[in-house]
């Protein structure tokens, strides 16, 4: 035999046995996977959930901003109008609505107060009256 035949032989069982442990490695993988796959699949399905849960919450948070954000903003408008026409209705001299009916209030309530004093005076005056009159005394006349 030559040498090159040799180096050939003793090769050969070295090849052989690292590619029996490649494969055996390929099938140690496998197995390993499938035993594994189905633990790691269930714990991939659960962050999946949390992280559905979040992002939609966090999108309806976002949403429901989004759908009052013109509400708001009619808000602020609008108290600048009225801000705005305020101040021109008291440039003119023009009382505005709330202050007409704080003023109605006020004059209402003095009206009452004013009834309730002019009513307890005619009260008092007439019991005094009754009290401070007179007997008339009939039998000094004249016959």
């Amino acid at each position: 035999m030559s040498a090159t035949s040799r180096k050939s032989s003793t090769k050969q069982p070295m090849l052989r046995e690292s590619a029996e442990r490649v494969w055996l490695a390929g099938l140690g993988a496998l197995a390993l996977t499938e035993e594994q796959g189905s633990k790691f699949f269930k714990s991939l399905v659960k962050k999946g959930e949390a992280f559905d849960r979040a992002t939609r919450s966090r999108l309806n948070k976002q949403l429901a901003d989004v759908r009052q954000a013109p509400s708001t903003a009619m808000k602020r408008i609008e108290g600048s109008v009225e801000e705005t026409m305020t101040g021109m209705l008291h440039r003119f001299g023009i009382p505005t609505r709330r202050e007409i009916h704080s003023l109605t209030r006020r004059v209402e309530s003095l009206a009452d107060s004013l009834e309730k004093q002019s009513s307890r005076k005619r009260h008092n005056g007439a019991s005094r009256a009754k009290l401070t009159a007179t007997p008339v005394d009939t039998s000094l006349t004249a016959p």
